[in-house]
């Protein structure tokens, strides 16, 4: 059926492409050989799960690789495939090398390198850091364009340097439309290299397949799929950034305070525990837009107690109004929890119920006030050492006011400074041993 539909090439590296264990994927194993479209993602061995399906087109070659970088959802040993045993193509943890390699392998015999993911968080529109950083990986291993899905949701697209990315295409053929928003991308490729981008916008329907989106309502779904760029840290054109007009015009700010819902709870268990001094009840995950590096507006997420909640959506205001740079902003749980992962990737956060390095006292962190901001650029140098240690090149630069500094950095008198000052908040680079990333409720108040 789906090759008298014009499909080309179909992969099986998901989520469940080894459900029904060894005699399951035996029997997959059996009918991918027999069948009539070439199946990638899976094999016999690892080097048949990470063998690319290669085809010519107008005299250019081109090959397609697919992976699974989804969390895992089993304990079954047959899921990966191995050395001398079946499974699909799995590229999490140390298994992210073979498929580097393979991509690695193919630059040098494919004009194009399409890499096909099955990853990201379900439900989340904005990607993750752990598929931002495969993806910066895929694209330095030489991958012209990388797709994806799994979140049931659409995510970015756009360029990584002169690699195309696609984080999300959300879901397609589907037996439900609680996300009725669907589509084909389009990527045109000129002398091996991928320039320009489409979305042709459909709605899965109640019952059967997508039904192309027309008119207005077509406007409309580009325009919002072109919208979700803005927190995938994707450029608008190969080679860029944002572009100059996607700098200069900033869309309203819009945050959003939310209490926890258990599913997000359930989401965020990494950075809570039965200990925790705060219950789940007394915080609010804030969504916040704010702008980037890059100069043009993205969103993320921030978890901070229940009574700051509207003085830090005001004071992120104060920032986005400033264009204030915030490299990312996503709660502490995509890092699994780990204060040091969050700060290696320069990353803002809030709540974190964690204790004070080296004590055994809680964080402010723990209560949901405190927020640290740009830790790169911003390094807590306590007890003698420099957290992140990638921040070191940021450890001794002067930070008085007006003092020349690269972007991100915190001086005294900045507009950060003073927007968390206003709400009663202290700044940690005018403590003895600073913790420039650091800013705190006043808890005696």
């Amino acid at each position: 059926m789906l090759a008298g539909a014009g499909v080309d090439v179909v992969t099986m590296a998901n989520n469940h492409g080894a459900d029904y264990g060894p005699v399951g994927l035996a029997d997959t194993l059996r009918a991918v050989e027999r069948g009539p479209l070439p199946v990638i993602g899976i094999g016999r061995d690892r080097a048949a799960a990470f063998e690319p399906y290669r085809v010519t087109v107008d005299h250019t070659r081109i090959a397609f690789l697919a992976a699974d970088a989804s969390t895992l959802e089993g304990r079954r040993s047959v899921w990966a495939a191995a050395r001398s045993s079946p499974g699909i193509a799995a590229a999490r943890g140390s298994h992210t090398r073979a498929l580097l390699a393979a991509v690695r392998d193919e630059t040098a015999r494919a004009e194009v390198v399409v890499v096909y993911l099955h990853w990201g968080t379900a439900g989340h529109m904005c990607p993750g850091a752990s598929q931002q950083n495969l993806a910066a990986d895929l694209a330095a291993a030489g991958a012209d364009v990388v797709v994806g899905t799994h979140a049931h949701v659409q995510q970015g697209a756009g360029w990584l340097g002169s690699t195309y990315v696609d984080y999300g295409l959300g879901n397609f053929l589907w037996y439900h439309n609680r996300e009725p928003a669907t589509g084909v991308l389009r990527v045109r490729i000129v002398d091996g290299h991928p320039v320009s981008d489409r979305w042709i916008p459909a709605r899965i329907p109640v019952i059967g397949p997508p039904v192309p989106v027309n008119g207005r309502s077509r406007v409309d779904a580009v325009t919002r799929w072109r919208a979700l760029r803005t927190c995938a840290d994707l450029a608008a054109r190969p080679g860029s950034s944002a572009s100059a007009e996607e700098r200069e015009v900033l869309p309203p700010y819009h945050a959003s305070i939310h209490r926890i819902s258990p599913i997000r709870r359930a989401m965020m268990r990494s950075i809570h525990g039965r200990r925790c001094p705060v219950r789940w009840s007394d915080l609010r995950l804030l969504r916040l837009p704010y702008v980037g590096f890059d100069g043009a507006a993205h969103r993320g997420e921030l978890v901070v107690a229940a009574e700051h909640a509207r003085e830090v959506v005001g004071v992120f205001a104060r920032l986005y109004d400033a264009r204030w740079p915030i490299r990312r902003m996503r709660t502490t749980a995509a890092y699994g929890g780990s204060d040091q992962r969050s700060m290696a990737a320069d990353n803002t956060s809030g709540f974190n119920c964690r204790r004070v390095a080296g004590s055994d006292r809680w964080s402010a962190h723990a209560f949901g006030a405190a927020i640290d901001i740009n830790p790169v650029e911003n390094p807590d140098l306590h007890d003698g050492s420099v957290r992140p240690a990638v921040g070191r090149p940021f450890a001794r630069l002067p930070r008085a006011a007006g003092t020349p500094v690269p972007l991100g950095v915190i001086r005294s008198g900045d507009i950060i400074v003073e927007a968390f000052a206003a709400i009663g908040w202290k700044w940690g680079g005018t403590w003895s041993t600073p913790d420039y990333q650091h800013f705190v409720a006043d808890l005696d108040r």
